[in-house]
């Protein structure tokens, strides 16, 4: 066979495995946003929910934190990773699957204590209480956990072989969406701003709850970025946008949450105020972000880091404002 013969046999085969793996990758990344799609149309259908700045979470919300550092490792990976499957990202992913691990035990500990509650019995006498499936089948906390279950299973069995970025950017949608649907929420909080829009109260508390979690995720999951010298600084670059519009996005909705409340709501004026200074906080920090890369390239990721803290400080006390001055201004 000449060499003209067999570079066209090899370019054939070459083609045949890129399209069959990106066929792949379709298809795992279309299974996983429709899972995605069913978790959220049920929450829909049942949710309750609040923004986070009515209320404090309860105390059932401690066991999805496990679920933060995944999602923002899953984030990393998408804004760094590329379309290409590199270390970076693979890396990223494989602690991803580690940290999974550590939500799935959380939340079974979580639908324990929640089953404990319902059954009212102990822990031992749990396996042997009465009709305990058609109890947790009857309870809403129950259901939605299992479903966070599932797909905090689903990221730590498969993390690591769904580091392509099709793949990776579904299976961001769908931890974003378990994290959502499984925040509890006080019901008579609730139910006492039941004549609030429903829909936009539950969109507002949704995103805010997913660019919480995203942000703080990333100043987690950055610890864990391993990439070469001559890409350090645009992964660096890359993860200053995502923290830039994930605050951006927290601090816009704490303010549109301020202004829907129906008691102690902020006044249009200082909720433009809060507007004008979080998108003035934002834009510094992405400033100071681009300019102080050179400086975490060299080894000093505590800068960074600091300054995204610092941000953080000076965010919340901006969200605060509403509630300090008076609200008929």
């Amino acid at each position: 066979m000449s060499y003209l013969a067999q570079r066209a046999v090899l370019d054939t085969r070459t083609r045949v495995r890129l399209w069959t793996s990106g066929l792949t990758g379709l298809t795992t990344a279309a299974a996983l946003l429709a899972l995605a799609a069913l978790l959220a149309l049920r929450w829909w259908q049942q949710t309750t929910a609040v923004p986070l700045s009515w209320q404090l979470p309860p105390a059932e919300a401690l066991f999805l934190l496990p679920g933060v550092p995944v999602l923002g490792l899953i984030a990393l990976r998408a804004v760094v990773g590329g379309r290409m499957r590199t270390v970076a990202g693979h890396h990223l992913m494989t602690w991803a699957g580690r940290w999974a691990w550590v939500w799935v035990a959380a939340t079974a500990a979580g639908l324990l204590h929640t089953l404990r509650g319902l059954a009212g019995v102990t822990l031992g006498q749990l396996v042997g209480a009465d009709h305990l499936v058609l109890v947790a089948s009857r309870s809403e906390t129950v259901r939605s956990g299992l479903g966070v279950l599932w797909v905090a299973l689903l990221v730590a069995l498969f993390a690591t072989r769904l580091s392509g970025w099709r793949e990776s950017s579904a299976l961001l949608v769908l931890t974003g969406t378990a994290l959502v649907a499984g925040m509890p929420v006080d019901p008579a909080l609730a139910h006492g701003h039941a004549d609030t829009a429903h829909s936009v109260v539950a969109v507002v508390g949704a995103v805010q709850v997913l660019a919480l979690a995203c942000w703080l995720g990333a100043l987690l999951a950055v610890g864990h970025l391993r990439t070469p010298p001559y890409l350090l600084r645009h992964h660096l670059i890359r993860y200053g946008t995502l923290a830039t519009v994930v605050a951006l996005l927290a601090g816009v909705t704490g303010v549109l949450a301020g202004l829907l409340a129906t008691e102690a709501r902020t006044s249009l004026v200082v909720g433009a105020a809060q507007l004008a200074g979080v998108a003035l906080v934002a834009a510094v920090g992405y400033r100071h972000r681009r300019r102080t890369v050179d400086v975490v390239a060299e080894g000093r990721a505590v800068l960074l880091l600091a300054l995204v803290a610092g941000e953080a400080v000076v965010l919340v006390a901006l969200l605060a404002l509403g509630a300090l001055l008076p609200t008929g201004l």
